[in-house]
């Protein structure tokens, strides 16, 4: 269970988490991150938080996507981050590879969004947009009310589900119906519902129409090879408009170059995301 002495800690600005009851963000990790009995929970660099899950140390990355109308930034996504027993760096993908039965990675991916939550909203106003994972493997669950448990703990602290956006890899779900339901129940709860890496593996205008999701992010192999290729770039502007057609909004990513954010706002993108504007990093 989470310890509430690794808790005691005092975040660099006042914390959004504190209750009318007057729970404290720690009382919140402690309450919510228990009821997943993970393992302790500390404060690390920039007085953020890091959780013991399964053998790994969980914390967070976030990464800024700007309005590609002024480049101000609009959102952040919630990177996870993770290191084992001896300190060594691990992937996200790696993780869920070891995690082994559905329970333990509905509970890790549960996890990692409270975490996210609580790194992003201690540093941040109670109104500024997020972007969270959510694996497949949870997506592809019938047996829950997908968003009831984070919109209930989101409610509980005073935040709203309508500042979070849920992130899904629809090309990686075998299972329409599952997704296609998990879809409509994180909507019915509040939540905004993005469709990642567009124009990756099997990604189709019919999922996206069928879905009707708020946004979808451009796979970032399609904007580095319209930096480069004429048919590409001719192409790149046709999906964007079908997209705005499909009445989401579009997030290019994958902007490392200049010419490459030049591609995304000639071709209508309405957000952009990568390196060129920042590193994913543990402070907003």
């Amino acid at each position: 269970m989470v310890q509430a002495d690794a808790l005691a800690y005092v975040p660099r600005t006042r914390s959004p988490f504190q209750s009318q009851a007057g729970e404290t963000q720690a009382d919140f990790l402690n309450r919510q991150l228990g009821r997943l009995a993970l393992g302790p929970c500390r404060a690390g660099p920039e007085r953020l938080l890091s959780c013991d899950f399964a053998g790994f140390a969980l914390s967070s990355a976030f990464q800024p996507i700007l309005d590609a109308r002024n480049r101000t930034t609009y959102a952040h996504e919630a990177l996870l981050r993770a290191r084992d027993g001896v300190e060594q760096a691990v992937s996200p993908v790696e993780i869920f590879e070891r995690i082994s039965g559905a329970e333990d990675g509905r509970r890790l991916d549960r996890a990692a969004r409270l975490i996210h939550v609580a790194n992003f909203y201690a540093q941040t106003e109670p109104q500024s947009r997020l972007f969270l994972n959510v694996h497949g493997r949870h997506i592809e669950k019938r047996d829950v009310a997908h968003g009831e448990f984070f919109a209930a703990a989101l409610a509980g602290q005073g935040l709203s589900a309508s500042a979070i956006t849920i992130e899904i890899l629809e090309s990686s779900i075998e299972d329409f119906d599952a997704l296609g339901s998990a879809v409509e129940s994180y909507k019915a709860f509040g939540f905004r519902v993005a469709i990642d890496d567009f124009g990756a593996r099997h990604s189709n205008f019919d999922r996206v129409w069928r879905l009707n999701p708020d946004y979808v992010k451009i796979d970032r192999g399609l904007v580095v090879e319209a930096a480069t290729n004429a048919r590409a770039r001719r192409v790149l502007p046709k999906i964007i408009e079908i997209v705005h057609d499909l009445d989401a909004r579009v997030v290019c990513e994958g902007i490392e170059q200049e010419i490459h954010e030049q591609v995304a706002i000639d071709s209508g993108a309405d957000f952009l995301q990568g390196y060129l504007y920042g590193r994913p990093n543990a402070a907003v």
